[in-house]
């Protein structure tokens, strides 16, 4: 493969990653902007669906029974909700960045801050948002799910790269 097409490939990735980046940080704006009561509808939800799920019988429980279960399950559920929205979010990112012509460390962290810095502005916006707060937890666990996404992604396109650099004309 030429030079060239190894350097337009690269300019197609990362204009489409930067284009779903774009994208998922509008769709975790979206959940942010939701009130107290929306979110928490939101998070009842999953928690009875996550109920449906483990137990065959979920559905002839008592309806009292059904919400204490997923009361139960919400701070499980908007955690992981947390983790998961950052760990997409600095996949894309990474997708965005990384290439084998930067080095890759610089890369990475270029992501993982960005992904973090977004988290923080995220936590300010709910702080604006009637019934939400601003929760430095929250941020961790943000970091925590962008990590994950971050290495995934790093792990994906470093190998990407390298397979495309051994294809070389």
């Amino acid at each position: 493969m030429s030079k060239r097409k190894k350097e337009r490939i690269l300019l197609i990735r990362r204009m489409i990653f930067i284009i779903f980046a774009i994208c998922w940080m509008m769709v975790i704006f979206h959940f942010s902007s939701k009130n107290a009561d929306e979110s928490t509808k939101d998070s009842n939800a999953a928690g009875m669906l996550v109920g449906r799920i483990v137990y065959s019988d979920f559905n002839v429980w008592p309806g009292k029974e059904q919400q204490v279960f997923a009361e139960r399950w919400d701070y499980p559920i908007r955690k992981t909700a947390h983790m998961t929205e950052y760990a997409i979010l600095g996949f894309l990112f990474v997708a965005s960045v990384i290439s084998e012509k930067q080095r890759y460390k610089f890369s990475i962290f270029t992501a993982y801050a960005i992904a973090v810095l977004y988290a923080v502005s995220d936590e300010i916006h709910q702080f604006f948002v009637p019934g939400r707060a601003c929760m430095l937890k929250d941020v961790g666990f943000d970091a925590l799910g962008a990590a994950v996404g971050v290495a995934i992604g790093s792990a994906l396109f470093i190998w990407w790269d390298k397979r495309l650099a051994s294809t070389q004309d």
